[in-house]
């Protein structure tokens, strides 16, 4: 009988539970239904075509990510001195998002309720997307997610209204560069004329620092679609440090590629790979 009623509670709890998040649900959804909507996007296709940057602001730090032309993408965080390739792929989602249709619902235009929603200046995750000459052609503030039903409250520069919508933006809210970085060993900046080709088999471990007093034990290096990747290696215990160094076959390139400063932990078995993949290895000893 103490098992019978153990059992009856234990299942009234979790009844209880259910309802209170449908209720929470069909509470949020009848709020939107009442409030005024729209279709509309957050990035114009023809601001999309005329960024040049992108500068993620969260409540750590910014990073901006930088177009430098042919599709390469480089990005660098605030107060650092490294600069690394981004992923392709990750900044091309972010765009598409801000650019896709949404429905989106007015939730005030009282700018005072911004702190509420964590939109005021201090709080806010911010998008700023610039055109080359600097000027700002959006720039987008996002608060308080709702975890029940995924919708975020976000609002932009230009004004006091305050919106939600499904909620597709938090993941792209960071300015850890880990998040934006390449994390292939042979980056899609050695494949800008086709990044279908770049090979992923191969991953690098976290960032490190860059440290121009650093002395190399020995390098790889392989030519990529026309281009030299060399990387500079040290080992310490059963892993090693690498700084890549990139040299484009294009050479209207070669600004952006000698910009890139960036380094990386390897383990001993990626290294292994590396050299069963075409890398060829100088001792520099």
């Amino acid at each position: 009988m103490k098992n019978t009623g153990n059992l009856l509670k234990a299942l009234y709890i979790i009844n209880t539970g259910l309802i209170l998040i449908l209720a929470g649900s069909f509470l949020f959804s009848g709020k939107n239904s009442s409030l005024p909507k729209k279709e509309t996007v957050l990035l114009k296709p023809e601001e999309k075509e005329n960024t040049a940057s992108v500068t993620i602001k969260d409540r750590i730090s910014s990073v901006t990510l930088t177009n430098s032309g042919h599709g390469i993408w480089i990005g660098k965080t605030e107060n650092s001195k490294e600069i690394w390739p981004c992923d392709t792929e990750t900044v091309n989602l972010l765009l598409k998002n801000l650019t896709n249709i949404i429905k989106v619902y007015k939730f005030s235009d009282n700018k005072a309720l911004r702190s509420d929603y964590s939109l005021s200046e201090e709080d806010a995750l911010r998008i700023t997307l610039s055109a080359s000459d600097g000027k700002v052609l959006s720039e987008l503030f996002f608060g308080t997610v709702e975890k029940l039903t995924n919708r975020i409250y976000f609002c932009t520069g230009s004004s006091d209204s305050i919106w939600c919508t499904d909620d597709s933006y938090s993941v792209y809210l960071t300015s850890d560069p880990e998040f934006w970085c390449d994390r292939k060993i042979q980056p899609d900046i050695l494949y800008y004329d086709d990044f279908s080709k770049a090979d992923s088999f191969l991953q690098r471990g976290k960032l490190l620092k860059t440290d121009e007093n650093l002395t190399y034990e020995r390098s790889l290096v392989k030519i990529i679609n026309g281009s030299r990747i060399t990387l500079r290696l040290l080992q310490k215990g059963e892993k090693y440090k690498v700084y890549p160094l990139f040299t484009p076959y294009d050479k209207s390139l070669e600004q952006i590629f000698s910009a890139i400063n960036y380094g990386y932990e390897l383990s001993s078995y990626t290294y292994s790979k590396l050299k069963e993949t075409g890398f060829e290895e100088i001792n520099t000893k």
